[in-house]
């Protein structure tokens, strides 16, 4: 495929050709040069600035509508993969993202995986939520409502490479705010829609068949309330029909249509659940990191013991998603793994669930893997 195909800019989320990209000067930003003529190759060194004086190079690449400054190889990529994640607010996806990067950074030499930043903005923002949840276990502050933060990642598969080249692929992770599903936001609504692969975050607890199950004990450590949450059968198909209500509106789908990309659904605080699964659940017992490709059938298995979970005890649930999904699965995660002592505080360093799961599967279909 050519460089530079499917280039959407991440921050304003519109559509983009090469030549449309503005150069500027390293040095003084407002200094431009026209593109007539740019090619990918010259984004590394660039010309000298034409502005009388001045020392820069045209090396700063930037949006010609929303002018955010994009990483100086946004063209030169294989392949470009959007990842969006959408939850209620407080459902979690900071968490989720934060330890998912931080498991697939420390396993990446025995995935055969190479992978870094893009841009300083994504390892800032990693860090700084890094910082919070694994250096002072806290649970990272959140999205400002109405903003969507997009973390630049690069992903190089060293089984692919040959002796003289290596596939390298854009990869780029959404952090929005917790949506609003009756009144979804245009930034909301348009990072969705750009995304290959849409990531739905389930609380269990929003399940009235499994909440009703749990003691009150474990509605507490899942960071409900048993006293003041009203809970019940009717609560969850709103909740379900929420849900489909804003992935139709977001990505402007009719009654009739399903959603044409891959939807990981992705059951969230899976350690209150160990006791409704077999003692020998695949859930529970990750595989051994398999080099440089996916593990399909240990991610089918999982699918099948959470499908036959949810059909025994919210069937509307598979309902719903077989309605408005054309290809989706079930994925089962805890983030933290271990118990909090309270909703923002941990007691010790997490040990997640299976968080990679979701991401290698979008790794898998997306032809990363």
């Amino acid at each position: 495929m050519p460089a530079g195909h499917d280039l959407v800019c991440p921050f304003c989320l519109n559509r983009l050709s090469s030549l449309q990209l503005v150069r500027a000067c390293s040095v003084n930003p407002e200094h431009r040069k026209d593109t007539k003529g740019f090619r990918a190759k010259l984004n590394l060194f660039g010309d000298r600035c034409g502005a009388s004086g001045c020392p820069g190079r045209y090396t700063r690449i930037l949006c010609p509508r929303c002018e955010e400054e994009l990483p100086g190889n946004i063209t030169q990529y294989d392949g470009y993969t959007r990842l969006a994640i959408t939850a209620p607010s407080g459902g979690g996806k900071t968490v989720l993202i934060t330890t998912m990067l931080h498991e697939l950074f420390s396993h990446s030499s025995q995935l055969g995986l190479n992978i870094g930043a893009m841009d300083r903005k994504t390892s800032a923002y990693y860090r700084a939520r890094f910082t919070e949840l694994y250096d002072k276990l806290t649970a990272p502050f959140g999205t400002v409502k109405g903003v969507c933060v997009p973390m630049q990642y690069y992903v190089q598969n060293t089984r692919k490479g040959t002796a003289t080249r290596t596939p390298t692929y854009s990869l780029t992770i959404f952090d929005g705010a917790g949506e609003d599903q009756e009144n979804p936001s245009d930034t909301e609504t348009r990072y969705i829609a750009e995304a290959k692969m849409l990531i739905l975050l389930i609380d269990p607890l929003k399940l009235y068949g499994l909440r009703r199950e749990m003691t009150d004990d474990e509605i507490a450590k899942g960071g409900g309330d048993a006293d003041r949450d009203v809970v019940d059968e009717r609560y969850t198909q709103d909740f379900i029909d929420q849900l489909v209500s804003y992935i139709r509106i977001a990505t402007k789908l009719t009654v009739h249509q399903k959603l044409k990309i891959p939807v990981a659904v992705v059951m969230c605080k899976m350690d209150l659940l160990r006791r409704f699964f077999p003692e020998d659940a695949v859930t529970f017992n990750p595989p051994d990191m398999t080099f440089g490709t996916f593990d399909e059938m240990d991610s089918q298995q999982v699918h099948t013991e959470i499908d036959a979970l949810i059909s025994e005890y919210c069937p509307s649930l598979n309902v719903g998603l077989n309605a408005v999904f054309q290809k989706w699965r079930y994925f089962g995660v805890s983030s933290y793994g271990v118990q909090p002592l309270g909703p923002k505080q941990l007691a010790e360093d997490p040990k997640p669930l299976r968080v990679m799961d979701p991401l290698m599967w979008n790794m898998s279909v997306s032809g990363i893997l």
